[in-house]
């Protein structure tokens, strides 16, 4: 062979492939993690907005008894949920309104109150909303949102 002959030998060749390999493994890693914070933040937006939703819905019941919520004493109340209360008990109103049809999005609303004012006025309302990532997560997120509704 001549040495002036222009061409690639088959090391150059080998090592242009693995670094080529090695640029599109990290630009395929970053396409898919952006993709994924992007959804991320779309479902936790999502999920905020239908806790707000949920909050101002109640709010503007004016009787919750009255709308056909059941009221009923749960013990299990936490400490940031007493001071809410006064240290009181707190009356739970469990609801399934899952308005979007989309089985990782789980919505609940709990009414708490004081022993003294009873079912008929509920002073603090927290909406709660779980969700996953994706269909396939393992992990579930939760949104809560409070409010005081009359």
């Amino acid at each position: 062979m001549d040495k002036s002959e222009g061409g690639f030998t088959l090391v150059e060749v080998l090592v242009s492939v693995f670094v080529a390999s090695i640029v599109i493994g990290i630009l395929a890693q970053s396409y898919i993690y952006a993709t994924r914070s992007f959804e991320w933040r779309k479902l936790r937006s999502v999920a905020i907005m239908i806790a707000n939703v949920n909050l101002e819905r109640y709010k503007r019941i004016k009787n919750l008894k009255e709308a056909g919520f059941e009221c009923e004493i749960n013990d299990s109340v936490t400490k940031f949920q007493k001071s809410l209360i006064n240290k009181g008990d707190k009356f739970n109103e469990d609801s399934n309104l899952t308005e979007i049809k989309n089985s990782s999005i789980n919505q609940k609303i709990v009414a708490y109150t004081s022993p003294s004012k009873g079912c008929d006025n509920y002073v603090v309302v927290e909406s709660v909303v779980e969700y996953k990532n994706h269909p396939n997560a393992t992990d579930i997120e939760t949104v809560k949102q409070v409010t005081y509704a009359q």
